[in-house]
């Protein structure tokens, strides 16, 4: 059950250096060029603002989909993000799993499974029985009790999740559970280890909260999705508290590494209604800011721009003037949303500084706790850019 120790003081030395970084480049991804047209440090930075609004169409997309050609964009011009970042990485852990999908008739995707096979392949072999927390299906449950032979517990909220499961694992050693584990407290076993692939925002959250609380011997977990928090607060004391933002936490995941091209060509066209929108509303209101505009459910992703406005007005309280001309606002979001694209790739050089930053401050607490403490990769971000593993055993 050992792994390599991350010391508490590497740790710290980590976050120190990741808040070095942004404290000194706090003008550059803090101002979102979305919300506010004008970013301060256009005016600070001329030779980096036009560099990037001078970008074709098609050298945006490549900056977007593609984290080490930003960097390499940037560098120089952004001073240390490089270096700092390729300090901070966590190493490689590679799969040595066979590629082949055993579960391949029982319905677990594709990407999906290759997630799993990396996930595991970090795992140390194990005979102890397992938690797979927020399971879904229990794709990794499953796969755990088959290819380990490991007993698994799935906790899961979602009855149908939960019957299919069942219906899935059939001989396999594995139970599923239906509760909502932020407000049920299901109970945790002696001996038992957590597992989470992928559990948003809070549910890893309360996970962590749990292992402390109950003394869980073991934890491994790749955290995602952590603007799903509803109030993200530092948990290490030896380090300084970045003091992040649900808008600093929602930076963290807006990676398109791995989104298909339809997913792409949604989210530009939502851009452009949400720009247009955001151009009508200063209008409306004569007063030239920014109104936080709510996300987008289920049939409400298929509205047309009349729609959108017509929802988001309702939902501000303002009253949409009947006969008002919007293609043209429609026509102007699209420009201003081209020009906000270039200027925020600035910000998503960020990214994975503040994930990193994230996940540093949880590992420190864990090492702060009493649990021996590593961090690595264990999966590439083309596969999915949340690739962090945080493993954790009480010494």
């Amino acid at each position: 059950m050992t792994i390599p120790n991350m010391s508490a003081t590497l740790l710290i030395e980590h976050c120190a250096r990741l808040d070095a970084l942004l404290d000194s480049h706090r003008h550059l991804w803090r101002s979102s060029a979305f919300r506010e047209p004008d970013p301060a440090w256009v005016d600070a930075l001329p030779r980096l603002a036009a560099a990037a609004l001078d970008l074709s169409e098609e050298a945006l997309q490549r900056l977007e989909v593609d984290p080490e050609a930003l960097l390499n964009w940037l560098d120089p011009q952004v001073l240390n993000l490089r270096t700092t970042l390729a300090a901070a990485e966590p190493p490689w852990v590679g799969a040595d799993l066979p590629e082949d999908n055993p579960f391949a008739s029982l319905h677990v995707p594709g990407r999906k499974w290759a997630q799993i096979r990396h996930f595991m392949a970090a795992l140390p072999p194990a005979t102890t029985p397992a938690v797979d927390w927020c399971g879904g299906k229990g794709h990794l449950g499953r796969s755990v009790a088959q290819l380990h032979g490991r007993r698994v517990r799935c906790l899961e909220r979602d009855p149908g999740l939960c019957q299919s499961g069942r219906a899935l694992a059939a001989a396999l050693p594995v139970t599923f559970e239906c509760c909502d584990v932020l407000l049920d407290l299901p109970r945790l076993e002696p001996g038992e280890s957590l597992l989470a692939l992928h559990a948003c925002g809070a549910l890893h959250e309360h996970l962590l909260d749990r292992a402390l609380g109950e003394g869980v011997a073991r934890i491994d977990l790749a955290p995602c999705c952590y603007h799903l928090t509803p109030t993200w607060q530092a948990k290490a004391r030896g380090a300084a508290d970045p003091g992040f933002d649900a808008d600093d936490l929602h930076l963290a995941v807006q990676d398109l590494v791995t989104a298909p091209a339809r997913v792409r060509r949604a989210r530009l066209r939502e851009r452009a209604f949400r720009a247009g929108f955001d151009l009508l509303q200063r209008h409306l209101r004569g007063c030239d800011s920014y109104l936080p505009q709510p996300s987008l459910k289920g049939p409400q992703r298929q509205l047309d721009f009349q729609g959108f406005c017509t929802l988001m007005a309702q939902h501000h309280g303002l009253e949409l003037p009947a006969g008002t001309a919007l293609s043209p606002w429609l026509e102007q979001g699209w420009i201003r949303d081209a020009r906000s694209r270039r200027l925020d790739l600035v910000r998503g050089g960020f990214r994975r500084v503040v994930e990193l930053r994230i996940v540093f401050d949880r590992a420190l607490f864990l090492a702060e706790v009493g649990y021996a403490v590593n961090l690595r990769r264990f999966c590439p971000r083309t596969l999915t850019p949340r690739n962090l593993l945080l493993q954790a055993v009480r010494d």
